[in-house]
C-alpha cells in the first residue's frame, strides 16, 4: 500500500511524502483492548509483519522513492536481532 502511494503521490509531483506512526506493518490497535497479558497472543504476528533493514520491502520502499524523486518517511515497527522497535525511516530521492 505504501509504495502505490508513493508511486500515486510522485506522479502529482509531490516531493514529500509522510507517513504516520508504525504504517508498517500498521498500529497495534489490540494494545488498547484488554490486560497487556491478553494482548501478548498478538505479538507474535506483529513481530513477523515488521519490516527488516536491507529486507525485499526495504529496498522495494527505497526503489520508490528513488522512482519518484521523493523524500519519504515511513512510520514502521522495524524487527532487529528478535526485537521490535518503534522507529520513523526516512529515504531520499536517491534512494
Amino acid at each position: 500500500m505504501a509504495i502505490s502511494l508513493i508511486d500515486e503521490a510522485g506522479s502529482k509531483g509531490v516531493k514529500l511524502i509522510a507517513f504516520p506512526e508504525t504504517w508498517v506493518p500498521g498500529y497495534p490497535w489490540w494494545i488498547w483492548l484488554g490486560a497487556p497479558a491478553w494482548g501478548m497472543q498478538f505479538v507474535g504476528r506483529c513481530f513477523d509483519n515488521a519490516i527488516e533493514a536491507d529486507s525485499p520491502q526495504d529496498l522495494a520502499l527505497r526503489e520508490a522513492a528513488r522512482r519518484n524523486n521523493m523524500h519519504v518517511v515511513l512510520g514502521v515497527s522495524e524487527r532487529a536481532v528478535g526485537s521490535l522497535y518503534m522507529g520513523q525511516w526516512m529515504y531520499g530521492p536517491d534512494g
